[in-house]
């Protein structure tokens, strides 16, 4: 039993500095990005070089990279120019069953959108996590005009409404004497129907059939092009709300204690009238 419990401390602990490491390292993705970028814009090749990490048996040749950077310097300019703006979009490990989409080992996947004010688009890379140097770089095949922020921003209001309404009604069930409460504290949470969504990028959706759940909002920052903010209709708020209004759950609980309480024989009194 003390051996389980050794081994499962372990695991927790391993993971616990793993999951540290990668938070780290996940900081430092967007200033590499940054750097990287910035050096194939201002045509600093041998800085580019300096921050990728090559296989420890590659012999690249230098002419040839610097001649992937030229062209990717006229790629970059011609889309966007030569200021750019960053901002971190996510990072991630992936692990498959065949190892046929997994990330290769020591290494992280990171998205970072680059936009010019005007126009958006995306990088990916793949970066070692030892030396945090770039083992891959790619421009991604988007490429979209950049839109106001501000239907996204009153949107949220929305979402915030919606949210502090389900916890609102939460709090009132909690201090209800209603029975099965349960059952309450479900619908709140799991009856959010139907969903509007709004995108930056593409704007407003609506999906009749689609739930929110926890407490029937849900949404994503992740750069101008894959953030979004939704909420679902609070259906299960609304019922409990009603079930609330129209029931007096007191009144119930003091009938249920008269009855209990009639003296034994007073219903013998009442047949003999």
């Amino acid at each position: 039993m003390k051996t389980i419990k050794l081994v499962i401390t372990a695991i927790l602990i391993t993971t616990i500095f793993s999951g540290c490491t990668f938070i780290s390292n996940t900081f430092n993705f967007k200033s590499k990005t940054e750097t990287f970028v910035n050096a194939i814009l201002e045509k600093k090749y041998d800085k580019c070089i300096s921050l990728i990490a090559f296989p420890a048996n590659a012999h690249p040749n230098e002419d040839t990279l610097k001649a992937q950077f030229a062209n990717l310097n006229n790629m970059l300019i011609s889309h966007f120019g030569n200021k750019l703006n960053y901002t971190f979009i996510s990072s991630q490990k992936t692990i498959t069953s065949d190892n046929s989409g997994s990330t290769p080992e020591g290494q992280t996947l990171a998205f970072v959108q680059i936009d010019n004010s005007n126009y958006v688009g995306e990088v990916k890379l793949m970066f070692d996590d030892k030396t945090l140097k770039i083992t891959s770089f790619y421009i991604m095949d988007v490429y979209e005009q950049m839109g106001t922020m501000l239907y996204y921003w009153l949107f949220g209001i929305l979402v915030l409404g919606v949210l502090a309404f389900n916890i609102y009604m939460i709090v009132q069930l909690k201090r209800s004497k209603a029975p099965k409460k349960w059952i309450g504290y479900l619908l709140i949470i799991l009856l959010n129907v139907p969903t509007l969504s709004y995108f930056p990028i593409s704007g407003f959706h609506f999906n009749l059939l689609s739930f929110q759940f926890l407490l029937g909002v849900s949404f994503l920052s992740a750069g101008y092009i894959n953030s979004y903010l939704a909420f679902g209709f609070p259906l299960g708020g609304l019922i409990v709300l009603y079930k609330l209004k129209t029931t007096r759950y007191e009144d119930e609980f003091e009938d249920q204690t008269m009855l209990s309480e009639t003296p034994e024989g007073a219903g013998d009194d009442i047949d003999n009238i």
